[in-house]
């Protein structure tokens, strides 16, 4: 029976070394990939050889957000699929597949996974310091017809099924007033078109933290 036990456990440590290896290797291939793509100064006939579905470039200034943005046929495709649509842990940064890829509608989503070694949208739980909230407010959304200032308005944490948060059908005002009870924090400024950027917390399946910001054209 000890020899049974020993051989599981053995079992046990060399498949979670296997996983902890294929994670780090994903790691590793993603922040390479993302650099290369980086390389081509933004260059939208580059982006759309690499993949067609890439439709807008968003950065947070100050932080480690500055990606692709990805729009599938459904939710599930760049959950665990990359740039290169092959399949990875870390997925892509990806828009709504409700969501008009011209950045028009009055809320749009664009979601990420929160991966441990800071890449993707991991920095996004780090609005919820009230230092950090305050000195990271700017950024910008860029696509190949328009760029926009990105602003961050305000942060919560909230769960994946909460109607009120991802709700695509209300106005920027309306959207804001139902959720003004929730924020951690909060910034007044003039409403153009809402975009949610949204993440897992890691702690719990179904938490999440959503970082809500406001785009107007850049002029």
């Amino acid at each position: 029976m000890k020899k049974i036990i020993l051989t599981i456990i053995i079992i046990i440590t060399i498949l979670a070394i296997i996983q902890k290896e294929k994670i780090n290797n994903d790691y590793n291939n993603t922040i390479t990939l993302i650099n290369n793509i980086k390389l081509d100064n933004y260059s939208w006939s580059h982006l759309k050889s690499i993949n067609e579905d890439i439709i807008a470039w968003l950065i947070l200034d100050n932080t480690s957000i500055d990606y692709p943005v990805v729009k599938g046929d459904d939710n599930q495709e760049y959950l665990r699929h990359n740039y290169y649509k092959n399949y990875s842990l870390s997925g892509s940064i990806f828009l709504d597949y409700r969501n008009n890829s011209k950045f028009n509608d009055n809320i749009s989503i664009i979601y990420g996974h929160n991966m441990n070694n800071n890449t993707m949208f991991s920095e996004l739980s780090n609005y919820l310091d009230e230092y950090y909230f305050n000195t990271h407010l700017k950024g910008k959304l860029l696509t190949p017809s328009k760029s926009y200032n990105v602003d961050v308005l305000g942060v919560i944490k909230t769960s994946a099924y909460n109607k009120e948060v991802y709700n695509l059908n209300m106005n920027p005002a309306l959207y804001i007033k139902n959720l003004k009870g929730s924020f951690y924090y909060y910034r007044e400024m003039p409403l153009n078109n809402i975009l949610i950027l949204s993440t897992c917390t890691n702690i719990n399946i179904s938490e999440r933290v959503v970082l809500i910001t406001n785009i107007s054209p850049n002029e």
